[in-house]
């Protein structure tokens, strides 16, 4: 219904925009300098929030972007690494652009995750919903 409602279901990354094109089902949000990609049914125009759970971010170490299906990447710096038991939350940050990953601790491990370290954060536009501003 809105940010706080998002939040409070666990929706960590509640990220403003601006719809700048809308074709087919796929909306392109102008994030600031970022462009992401959420199925959407709403107009170009539209002021939104992008809502992401941490658990559907993804992080790939800085230039191995692999072949995937998500359609949006973006290169961010871990600022902060919360290790919770199993997995760990991880703050990521690009611009004025703020991400919060939810990853497994094996993940993090094999990775050599560290503050000031640069990744790939990306995930699917279909995991991505639109709210209203």
């Amino acid at each position: 219904a809105d940010p706080q409602v998002a939040e409070f279901v666990g929706v960590e990354n509640v990220i403003p925009g601006v719809i700048a094109n809308s074709n087919e089902g796929l909306a392109d949000i102008q994030c600031g300098n970022h462009h992401l990609e959420v199925i959407s049914d709403l107009t170009a125009g539209m002021a939104v929030y992008v809502c992401i759970r941490p658990e559907d971010i993804t992080l790939l170490p800085r230039g191995d972007a692999g072949v995937s299906s998500a359609r949006n990447h973006v290169t961010c710096k871990v600022k902060q690494v919360l290790p919770k038991g199993p997995l760990a939350r991880v703050h990521l940050e690009n611009d004025n652009l703020h991400l919060v990953a939810l990853i497994t601790r094996h993940s993090l491990q094999e990775m050599s995750l560290a503050v000031g370290m640069e990744v790939i954060a990306s995930f699917k536009a279909s995991t991505a919903y639109l709210l209203p501003r």
